[in-house]
């Protein structure tokens, strides 16, 4: 007796829970499982051909921010696009994987070596620059990148992994929006990291910080303008640690909230009491640097206000710094925050500029009232032609949008006479003074009303 039966259905059935299984759901790109059984396979390969494997792990940078002001929907699409725009910048044959959340992982097999991996980092943090289109608005990704290359005789799939997930967080620690190549010495690193991260948290819970303040001076005059408030960590066992050590911690675990409220709170306290000790220096300023993720709180307006309102600091007093590239995150969302917060009467300043990508028309309708010239353009501002031109072109802009320029990280005298004779406003750098403590700030404001009622009588 023959029994015939139809097994069709089941078996695509088992080939759909396969896929499943083995590709993420939202990009349908390989799955942390799918990629590790082809990087297994891979070095596997690799060893008896005689050529390496190189990992690439990517996290974006401030994907958080998207989904916390734009929603998760906004956040599945950009994640899906991203997934999109990586594939069409490798080769057919590699692996593409999402690993979760904002992570992705590519595998490259039979590459020459470091320098063919890095042009494919470098090719794909190109390509992610080009601002992505969802719902009419133009949304900007940097990702940083962590780079491994081994093979099966010097790395396991594990170890691989592991080794360019470390090299990313030491790229995000770097600056983001870049790539970094594993080293063995980034191992201790990466625990010092995690170390510190447990110290942060702790140190917030307990006020371990304290404000220094940087004069802002007019160069034409040499008079002072302001001060910035720049928060130092007085860590219990390594003494004062400076801000590049820390800040880029606590914008990542978020710890940074906390400690950007604890600023603004603190400084405009500060600050009306230095206008209250000295009423004769009415038009002087205090700025106060803002991170993207203040920003993207619909509660940081209020904040401000709270901040102006138990101080009692004059609104015009306050300056609050932005990142030029937080700006290009979402340019309706921070148009109409910044309108809010000028509302409150504080002025405005884009941080950094000329190291982010802003949009010249973005720039024409946000409501700034400063412009600072990154350090970068600064430096070589008396010595290198290029950068004479681009200084100049980046003042003239200012000039045009009737905003005020600062010149940050003036340390030589030709650097000053180059910039008065391009007709910057304003500047601050070690040329002036370096950062100084609360009570010095006291004693040069004592110093400088001095001077004035002595003129004044003259």
């Amino acid at each position: 007796m023959l029994n015939v039966r139809d097994v069709t259905e089941r078996r695509l059935l088992e080939d759909q829970l396969r896929y499943q299984a083995l590709h993420d759901p939202l990009t349908h790109l390989a799955n942390r499982t799918r990629f590790s059984e082809r990087l297994e396979h891979a070095l596997v390969r690799a060893e008896r051909v005689q050529t390496r494997v190189a990992v690439l792990f990517m996290d974006l940078d401030n994907f958080k921010g998207v989904n916390d002001t734009l929603g998760h929907t906004t956040g599945d699409r950009l994640l899906t696009q991203v997934a999109e725009r990586v594939q069409m910048s490798v080769r057919p044959a590699d692996t593409v994987a999402r690993l979760g959340g904002d992570e992705f992982a590519i595998l490259l097999e039979d590459v020459a070596g470091i320098a063919e991996t890095a042009e494919v980092a470098a090719r794909i943090l190109d390509d992610l620059r080009q601002p992505f289109v969802i719902d009419e608005k133009e949304l900007l990704v940097r990702a940083s990148i962590g780079i491994a290359v081994g093979s099966r005789s010097t790395s396991s799939a594990e170890d691989l992994l592991r080794n360019a997930d470390t090299a990313m967080y030491v790229a995000k620690a770097h600056g983001k929006g870049r790539y970094e190549v594993f080293e063995e010495s980034m191992r201790r690193s990466m625990l010092e990291r995690l170390e510190l991260l447990a110290d942060l948290q702790r140190a917030i819970e307990h006020e371990e910080f304290v404000l220094h303040y940087q004069p802002v001076v007019l160069l034409e005059s040499g008079r002072l303008f302001g001060v910035e408030a720049l928060v130092r960590w007085q860590h219990p066992r390594r003494g004062l640690v400076p801000p590049a050590e820390f800040i880029s911690l606590a914008e990542e675990s978020g710890a940074i909230l906390a400690l950007g409220r604890w600023v603004l709170f603190s400084a405009c306290r500060q600050a009306a009491a230095w206008h209250a000790t000295f009423p004769a220096r009415p038009d002087w300023t205090l700025s106060v640097n803002v991170s993207a993720r203040q920003l993207h709180q619909p509660a940081f307006v209020r904040e401000v206000a709270q901040a102006l309102d138990e101080s009692g600091l004059p609104p015009e007093m306050l300056i609050l710094e932005i990142t030029e590239s937080v700006m290009m995150q979402d340019a309706d969302l921070m148009m109409a925050r910044l309108r809010d917060l000028k509302e409150l009467g504080v002025r405005l300043a884009i941080d950094d500029f000329g190291t982010g990508y802003s949009s010249l028309s973005y720039l024409r309708q946000l409501p700034f009232d400063m412009l600072k010239i990154d350090k970068s353009f600064i430096d070589d501002v008396s010595v290198v032609p290029a950068e004479k031109e681009l200084t100049r072109a980046i003042i003239e802009l200012g000039k045009t949008l009737n905003l005020d320029l600062v010149a940050e990280g003036i340390e030589r005298t030709e650097q000053l006479s180059r910039l008065r004779a391009l007709d910057c406003d304003l500047g601050q750098g070690f040329y002036f003074a370096r950062p100084m403590t609360a009570q010095d700030v006291g004693s040069l404001l004592a110093a400088l009303s001095d001077d004035d009622e002595e003129t004044q009588a003259a």
